[in-house]
């Protein structure tokens, strides 16, 4: 089997179109959008365009020089990410960010026992939620040692890029353009951040003497960090930010930063993360089955409980609810989100283990990430919520199930 990115120098690089060949996509394309004679009009600037001299033979050479600096793809390397993505200043909330929702366990339980450490969190939720996470983490180790076959078509290999964007990569707040931050392929990272409450958590998913962990001991750290919500000091729900309009969590961000030292500190810790795992506490069921309302379910995924307990800016996110349903959402500029898809399709395949076992190795209890906030703060959080909500209120969900026929008869037929 070949490695995962072996295949990656026999792509071909994106072609250059001919300038004839642009202008006829354009003239056909804006063909249903025009009027009979603006259509026209087009067609007399295009000509213009075309001509020799012209403007456009001027912007299709400096377009080949920029395909000659591009190492891969002219349109990916340059522009894609920034124009596609990064310079629309929107919320990612409902307008951009992916989400999946993930059927349940074929022995899905029916009743729900809350955890001894703290009743608004279940002990399947828990066990779910360290066992994925730990499957998550499987799949990682073997993207990294490039055991995962690469995806092939009748005319050759696909490219592999893609899955080296998505572990360790968090959206970052710019005026004007976001940024993606990432730490390397493969990431040196050796913990995940758990969300409970709105409250972050830093947790090693090593032992100290740099041992992968079970998923007994996964568990075991997240009961640990439930227990300590008791605790500890509680920050305001700085999550909720990563929910508001780019420019405006730009400012807010800023604004954090320059407090305090230690908000930088619990920033990056989030932000360089392998990925995030949240355990919502919301009192209400989800509703997950055709006999109920699926779109409800479908909501949340979209934009959660009010934004509450989310980080909206990190490419993977895994999202359980009290009941153990499981939600991916993720940030979508670093890949389709058809690569999440194709990951979580392998990690749920593996049913939770209840008496799952565990090393007992020494490990780094879960470390709370605090937040030093200010009256501006609590202005900007206001804000955020209220955007939230205004988000929500405006988007609507519908699922229709299509079960006449599948992709076999289609291809019969």
């Amino acid at each position: 089997m070949a490695a995962t990115l072996s295949l990656q120098h026999t792509l071909p690089k994106l072609p250059v179109p001919t300038l004839e060949e642009t202008i006829a996509k354009y003239l056909k394309t804006i063909e249903p959008l025009t009027t009979p004679e603006e259509l026209e009009r087009s067609k007399d600037f295009a000509k213009d365009f075309l001509k020799p001299g012209g403007l456009g033979r001027t912007l299709q050479q400096r377009l080949l020089d920029v395909d000659r600096a591009a190492p891969d793809n002219w349109l990916d390397d340059t522009w894609w990410i920034s124009k596609a993505y990064h310079e629309w200043r929107e919320p990612l909330l409902v307008n951009s960010n992916w989400y999946i929702l993930m059927r349940n366990e074929y022995n899905h339980p029916k009743e729900f026992y809350p955890t001894v450490e703290n009743p608004a969190y279940t002990t399947f939720q828990v066990k779910r939620a360290a066992h994925l996470a730990q499957q998550l983490l499987d799949y990682i180790d073997t993207l990294y040692s490039q055991n995962i076959p690469v995806e092939m078509t009748r005319s050759g290999p696909l490219c592999m890029h893609q899955y080296t964007q998505l572990i360790g990569v968090t959206r970052i707040p710019q005026a004007g353009c976001d940024r993606l931050v990432h730490t390397p392929f493969p990431s040196p990272s050796k913990h995940i951040v758990l969300i409970i409450d709105d409250q972050f958590f830093k947790i090693d998913v090593f032992s100290k003497d740099n041992k992968r962990l079970l998923d007994g001991d996964m568990e075991r750290q997240f009961l640990d960090a439930i227990r300590q919500l008791k605790k500890i000091k509680t920050s305001a729900p700085i999550g909720i930010l990563t929910c508001d309009h780019r420019d405006a969590w730009t400012k807010s961000r800023e604004h954090l930063i320059v407090l305090d030292p230690k908000n930088r500190e619990s920033l990056q810790v989030i932000e360089d993360a392998l990925f995030c795992v949240t355990l919502d506490s919301a009192a209400e069921a989800t509703k997950a089955d055709r006999k109920n309302n699926f779109a409800e379910w479908a909501k949340f995924g979209m934009h959660g409980h009010g934004g509450r307990n989310r980080w909206c800016d990190k490419s993977l996110n895994l999202i359980f609810e009290r009941d153990g349903k499981f939600v991916c959402h993720g940030e979508h500029s670093p890949c389709d989100a058809l690569i999440p898809a194709l990951i979580m399709d392998y990690i749920i395949r593996k049913p939770t283990d209840l008496n799952a076992p565990s090393t007992n190795a020494i490990i780094d209890a879960p470390k709370h990430l605090s937040f030093v906030t200010d009256g501006k703060t609590q202005e900007h959080l206001k804000a955020a919520s209220a955007t939230v909500e205004a988000l929500s209120k405006n988007s609507d969900c519908g699922i229709v199930h299509f079960d006449e026929y599948g992709s076999d008869y289609v291809k019969k037929v």
